[in-house]
């Protein structure tokens, strides 16, 4: 058995991204995985005794030859079986690629086996918005950063209490999901429809040119707030690694 049948997930996750990159540093890593820095410090020594990657200067890391590839190789999954409404089975889809796409394959398995769903257009939507929300906070990120290291403020476009971490995916001292913090269920739909939503939607009237992020923001959500109130509350979970959220305008 060689060291790559040995990968843990969270390895074969780093492994996917360093395929993509001639190299790559731990904060970047940690931001584009969803991990804190810690976490991605234990991967990356975890990979280097195992032969797999290099580090350089700041702990920047890249892989060895053609490993990346043979980590992140692996089996098609079995397809699913029929769902109990008589739908049509959902076609398997191959397992490897980058970080992103598996990520996002996560996601359309997850959403699938939503009751009453028949195709990957009752969840189109739903997906379209919850991934601009994290590309956007992902851009924020980026910018708040860039601007640390100039010495200079960065003030960002949404509010703290409507960004990505706070709401959808609050994490504990050590990284994980926190719980506690993290709405479900009724709350959430509650806080989407009632708060999140016209607060994007505001960002059209503050906007101060239809070229800006701002205005793009609020014509977005501004579509996808009508008949919102209409959400029913037993589809909804969370975006985190939780059950996903019901889809803007769906019927009750």
């Amino acid at each position: 058995m060689s060291m790559v049948d040995l990968l843990t997930k969270n390895e074969e996750r780093l492994l996917e991204l360093l395929a993509d990159h001639d190299s790559l540093g731990p904060v970047a890593a940690a931001n584009s995985l969803g991990l804190d820095k810690a976490k991605v410090v234990k991967l990356k020594d975890g990979l280097k005794a195992k032969g797999l990657i290099a580090t350089g200067k700041g702990g920047s890391m890249k892989l060895l030859g053609n490993n990346g590839a043979k980590a992140t190789k692996a089996s098609k999954p079995a397809a699913s079986s029929p769902k109990a409404n008589g739908s049509a089975t959902k076609k398997p889809k191959a397992s490897n690629g980058t970080a992103f796409e598996q990520a996002f394959r996560n996601i359309d398995d997850a959403l699938w086996k939503d009751p009453g769903c028949t195709s990957e257009l009752d969840y189109t939507e739903q997906t379209s918005w919850i991934l601009f929300l994290k590309y956007l906070d992902d851009l924020e990120t980026v910018k708040q950063m860039d601007a640390e290291l100039q010495g200079k403020k960065y003030t960002p476009i949404i509010e703290a209490k409507y960004r990505w971490p706070v709401w959808a995916c609050p994490k504990d001292k050590d990284g994980n999901l926190d719980h506690h913090k993290a709405l479900s269920g009724k709350d959430l739909v509650e806080f989407v429809n009632q708060q999140l939503f016209p607060y994007l939607k505001g960002f059209k009237q503050k906007a101060t040119g239809p070229n800006t992020i701002e205005y793009k923001i609020g014509d977005l959500f501004g579509d996808q707030q009508q008949g919102a109130e209409r959400l029913h509350p037993a589809r909804c979970a969370g975006p985190c690694g939780r059950p996903a959220l019901p889809q803007p305008g769906g019927e009750a």
